[in-house]
């Protein structure tokens, strides 16, 4: 039995959004919030480094999404069209999947269990685990971005809709490649 671990991270950003009329009436108006947000991977050590990750990249993956949303219109980030809490919680958990490829490869039982994101002003906390999505890997493989080999641990029919999440998480990485720190 391998022993298991959890590693968590944090950020905190303030952003702007406004959310459609399907919600309730005001959150279409512009409006910002302070977040908090915790990520927390869990995995088994690496026998080569003795850690579960470097907490170095995983900084790094983090810091990226944080320059990404903070301080900035959150309806304007690619792959986040409706900036809900949920849906900024799977964003989240989808960037630093892609963020943390290199680390995944070298250490294929990392896994995303938990994005917590809070907007502590409100009280306001939802937790997301992204288990169910497929971004648990089942068993010890290499994921392999663009190859088959990423499709086989999912049910047959996600095919074509993990390829286009793929496609959509690629343009985002790109556009959050671009992004400079907020000074």
């Amino acid at each position: 039995m391998t022993t298991e671990f959890d590693v968590t991270q944090g950020f905190v950003f303030d952003g702007a959004h406004h959310l459609t009329e399907r919600h309730r009436i005001g959150y279409g108006n512009l409006h910002g919030h302070s977040w908090s947000c915790r990520v927390t991977l869990t995995g088994a050590r690496d026998p080569k480094s003795e850690w579960v990750i470097d907490f170095e990249q995983f900084e790094e993956a983090l810091r990226k999404i944080s320059n990404c949303l903070d301080h900035r219109y959150h309806n304007a980030i690619p792959g986040l069209p409706t900036p809900t809490m949920e849906n900024m919680a799977v964003w989240i958990a989808e960037t630093t999947w892609v963020l943390l490829y290199p680390q995944r490869i070298t250490s294929p039982r990392i896994s995303i269990t938990r994005v917590k994101l809070s907007r502590p002003t409100l009280g306001e906390t939802i937790v997301y685990r992204p288990d169910s999505l497929g971004l648990r890997p089942k068993g010890n493989f290499e994921l392999q971005l663009l190859g088959d080999d990423f499709y086989k641990p999912f049910v047959k029919d996600q095919k074509a809709l993990l390829k286009k999440r793929i496609r959509n998480l690629q343009k985002e990485l790109r556009f959050i490649e671009t992004l400079e720190p907020q000074r």
